[in-house]
């Protein structure tokens, strides 16, 4: 009997860690010295009434980081409360990707391009598969 509490336990807390682990996935950081971002965000199966896609920004300069422009592709759009990130701050952007009518089934695979005060833009590539039933 102990046995299977254990096990159970166990299973529990690997299961959490995990899907901490996972969350974690969709951040962004802007560090002095380069930005680390996922390579490819994956927002899974959407199907035609779209879906948003939350991701963290977290700014861990010293320096305050301004928004200058944000460049959308056509079924992406991009909610962000903050046009600046103060230093040692985190903000959450949420990006709608919702497909077009002319979208075909299948995976849709597109960028957003952040263009701040930095030297390199941010880019945050996205990728999502239309659920054919959706069609």
């Amino acid at each position: 009997m102990k046995i299977k509490k254990i096990i159970t336990i166990y299973s529990i807390i690997c299961i959490s860690a995990s899907l901490s682990f996972a969350q974690a996935d969709n951040i962004i950081r802007i560090t002095n010295t380069q930005i680390i971002s996922p390579q490819v965000i994956d927002a899974g199966t959407i199907n035609e009434e779209g879906k948003f896609v939350k991701i963290l920004i977290s700014n861990e300069r010293n320096n305050t980081v301004e928004i200058k422009n944000i460049n959308t592709p056509e079924g992406l759009s991009v909610s962000l409360k903050k046009q600046s990130f103060d230093p040692k701050s985190q903000t959450p952007l949420y990006i709608g990707i919702k497909p077009g009518s002319d979208q075909d089934t299948g995976l849709i695979k597109k960028s957003v391009i952040i263009e701040t005060n930095l030297i390199v833009p941010i880019v945050i590539k996205i990728r999502a598969r239309v659920n054919p039933k959706s069609k």
